[in-house]
């Protein structure tokens, strides 16, 4: 038997921090320029060349280039293939700034699922499967639970990692979710529950000869982000 889910709305995101040099603020408005074809919409704020924004509202996706850090978002399905076109475009020009330094690489998986049970049918669920074994936790504090939320930092497969759900409101599910471009909010009812899984996987000092190097990473990190986010679900789903 398994609960059901049924996924409603979700965003992923990925993300390079490096540490700058003069060369990488000066050159930040052509390694932008480079990708300009592909996300024809752009944004500079208050004439900072150095954080530049480019962006599709049709097709609910934004790049951030900065001097330090690129940055990528998607909220019309969990794709980062044009992340990886990016890196790989910009590659050769981005070698001029001379980056010696590159602090991790990040990939985020966010998705809501609504839930065919109550609010607090759902946290007592979630309490019950992951933490119910631990009979002390139910002497401490609990006679009814009325929220359950799941938090783990870990490593595996050579990646750190960093793991969330639990169930929401409609208000909690719009607050956490911050979406950049407009979106069906009718498809979110008052009424549901919905269920939150939000998976961080990132890699400190990635070793790379060339940013077609880190769109390989990135790929593995996103693989890695997919596998534990599919496993999370597959368990939660799970009734005993």
């Amino acid at each position: 038997m398994l609960l059901n889910l049924i996924q409603k709305i979700s965003k992923v995101t990925s993300d390079i921090n490096f540490r700058p040099k003069l060369a990488s603020w000066e050159n930040t408005l052509s390694t932008a320029q480079l990708f300009e074809d592909q996300l024809p919409d752009w944004q500079i704020d208050k004439g900072v060349r150095s954080n530049i924004l480019l962006f599709s509202k049709a097709n609910g996706e934004y790049l951030r280039v900065g001097f330090d850090s690129f940055a990528y978002v998607n909220e019309s399905n969990a794709d980062l293939s044009k992340f990886k076109t990016f890196l790989k475009t910009i590659s050769e020009k981005f070698k001029e700034n001379d980056i010696v330094l590159f602090k991790s690489i990040e990939c985020r998986n966010l998705k809501f699922f609504e839930a065919d049970i109550k609010y607090e049918e759902l946290g007592d669920f979630l309490f019950e499967k992951f933490y119910s074994s631990h009979e002390e936790i139910k002497h401490i504090s609990v006679d009814t639970v009325k929220d359950t939320a799941f938090s783990l930092d870990g490593e595996k497969n050579g990646f750190l990692n960093h793991c969330n759900f639990g169930p929401m409101r409609k208000q909690q599910l719009l607050d956490m979710y911050k979406p950049a471009f407009e979106f069906d909010i009718s498809q979110i009812d008052e009424e549901k529950t919905y269920l939150y899984l939000d998976v961080k996987v990132h890699l400190l000092e990635p070793k790379f000869d060339d940013l077609k190097g880190a769109a390989r990473l990135v790929e593995e990190v996103e693989t890695e982000a997919k596998r534990i986010s599919d496993a999370y679900l597959n368990l939660i789903k799970k009734i005993n």
